[in-house]
């Protein structure tokens, strides 16, 4: 569902909640998933990264947590293991509105998800869609989008 200027738009309802006294928003899924027996993987990227006209940069990363057990996420808390820290968002002055999306993915029993060297060395260019392919992620049970800009614009 997205609001009618489609600046939040989410399926299966992920909740976001900016914490302004933590390092990282609060995350919570949909209630009516039986979650407390899988575990997830999340991804915050920005798909418009340097600008939504030139996106020679996407996906870029922002944050990446795999192994998040799901009674600790029905909880809200996310608890895991961080593949890459949480960055919020930075678009840069000029560049219009960026799409920031998360996406929480169910973690197939047994799998470690990692990433390769290349993917530690940058997080931008990410090839998102080999790294859902790798692990079989599939969709994702839930999601959300965003945009904003950057404050001077």
């Amino acid at each position: 569902m997205c609001s009618r200027n489609n600046s939040i738009c989410s399926h299966n309802s992920l909740t976001f909640r900016d914490r302004q006294n933590e390092d990282f928003p609060a995350i919570k899924p949909p209630s009516q998933r039986p979650i407390t027996k899988k575990t997830y993987v999340l991804v915050m990227v920005d798909p418009d990264a340097p600008s939504r006209s030139k996106q020679t940069s996407a996906y870029w990363r922002h944050w990446l947590v795999v192994d998040i057990q799901g009674s600790a996420l029905k909880k809200g808390q996310i608890e895991g293991t961080s593949l890459t820290d949480y960055n919020p968002p930075t678009p840069p002055q000029k560049s219009g509105f960026h799409r920031y999306q998360f996406m929480l993915f169910e973690q197939p029993p047994g799998t470690p998800v990692s990433l390769t060297n290349k993917e530690k060395a940058s997080r931008g260019k990410w090839d998102f869609q080999a790294f859902i392919t790798r692990f079989d992620l599939g969709e994702p049970v839930a999601t959300l989008q965003f945009l904003t800009q950057n404050y001077k614009d």
